[in-house]
């Protein structure tokens, strides 16, 4: 009797627990030992702490037991998935349906293999993550990410990092807007009051490319404040019940676009008339009664229309024809007179202010932040350091503007400046 024991390396139950602290779920069949179940398991049913999938379930689970299985992650909805999900002896189609079927529901996927039945699901991923030291070339070739050490370990620490790069990308988006306030205000200031401009565009281009730059590229360095409270910190675009919900209505808004024509904008419904214009002169010249008015010599008057036709039949030329550059410059420009498309840009933008999932690099807390309030207080605090700098020379908030009406001074020639009490500043 021999007996083989491949025990998971040191390191990965914690890891699996650092993962779990931080909103991520993670699915394997080695799982009493890795951290990854600890309650008792159950079938697949609403709100169940524990359940394991055989691979031979997989093709049978419907669409209502995914959502069990991958559903929201908030607790206090009533669409909460299993905390704990073990697919255990899976085959490779099983795990490619496993990642669909998470990526459906708006799952950011990532899956680690090491072997050539993993090539599959490694390529849908989102993020393949393969072993360097244990792992075939086939499975390298398909994913995205190579661990060196093949410690599933390093992940956390990938994770931690891609965290950190985040915040630090955002931090530096969010320096790098706050001072656009400050620079845009004088123009509109020297416009509609008028007053004397504060910064020239030589001045503007020496404060951002000679000082602003150097501060801005200096986030990238920033260490975390605490690594430990970033690691627990949830993702940043769960899987909710208006995420599932927003899912589907767009999945169900495209099957419509695809069963009635009538929902498509015109370009599109012109797209298709033209190609099914083609399929049937194509089948009009293939047909007995087409062969036989060529025999007849029928077309004689139209013999260029139908040598264009006749080059137009094969699918990839035609599929050329219709998308190609210039015509995806047309579409696109087309599409943005569509009322649809309006439509759509407004609901976007709802979306962004009542769901802000916090995925987008620039989104309405940083603009508010920049704009509103980092932005006013800058251009507040430079305003009054113009003014009195003004000041210092005597020249008064009411001085500047009417000499800025006259359009004469405040330039390298300009004549000597009268004041409004009389005084003459050379």
């Amino acid at each position: 009797m021999v007996g083989l024991e491949d025990p998971p390396k040191s390191g990965v139950r914690e890891a699996i627990g650092k993962m779990r602290k931080s909103g991520i779920k993670v699915v394997m069949s080695i799982a009493r030992r890795t951290n990854i179940i600890t309650g008792t398991p159950q079938g697949i049913e609403k709100n169940n702490a524990t359940t394991v999938i055989l691979g031979e379930q997989v093709p049978f689970l419907t669409d209502k037991d995914w959502e069990n299985l991958f559903g929201a992650d908030d607790p206090t909805d009533d669409l909460k998935c299993s905390q704990e999900v073990i697919f255990a002896r899976a085959l490779p189609q099983h795990k490619l349906e496993i990642v669909r079927r998470a990526q459906a529901l708006g799952h950011i996927v990532g899956v680690t293999g090491d072997g050539v039945n993993d090539a599959a699901a490694l390529k849908k991923a989102d993020l393949g993550i393969a072993m360097n030291k244990t792992g075939s070339d086939v499975s390298k070739q398909a994913a995205s990410m190579i661990l060196l050490d093949d410690d599933f370990a390093s992940t956390v620490t990938g994770i931690s990092e891609g965290r950190l790069i985040f915040n630090n990308l955002k931090k530096s988006i969010t320096y790098t807007l706050s001072h656009i306030i400050p620079e845009v205000i004088p123009y509109m200031m020297s416009v509609l009051i008028p007053l004397p401009i504060a910064l020239t565009a030589s001045q503007v281009l020496m404060v951002d490319l000679g000082f602003e730059l150097f501060t801005t590229l200096s986030f990238a360095w920033d260490p975390p404040e605490d690594i430990n409270l970033m690691m627990k910190m949830k993702p940043r675009q769960p899987v909710t019940r208006e995420s599932i919900q927003r899912i589907k209505e767009i999945n169900l808004k495209k099957q419509s676009q695809i069963e009635n024509p009538k929902t498509l904008n015109w370009f599109d419904k012109w797209i298709q008339k033209a190609r099914k214009s083609l399929e049937t002169s194509k089948s009009i010249a293939k047909s007995p009664a087409g062969q036989k008015m060529n025999e007849f010599d029928y077309y004689n008057d139209q013999e260029n229309l139908l040598g264009s036709i006749t080059q137009l039949n094969d699918s990839e030329a035609t599929d050329k024809r219709l998308n190609s550059r210039w015509r995806k410059y047309l579409r696109d420009f087309l599409l943005i007179l569509d009322r649809r498309y309006w439509e759509e840009v407004r609901s976007d933008a709802q979306l962004i202010i009542s769901n802000n999932s916090g995925e987008t690099l620039v989104d309405l807390e940083v603009l508010m932040w920049s704009y509103v309030e980092a932005g006013l207080i800058e251009c507040g605090g430079a305003f009054l350091t113009y003014f009195a700098v003004l000041y210092s020379f005597g020249i008064t908030a009411m001085d500047a503007r009417e000499a800025q009406k006259t359009g004469i001074y405040f330039k390298p020639h300009s004549p000597d400046l009268i004041l409004l009490n009389g005084q003459k500043m050379v």
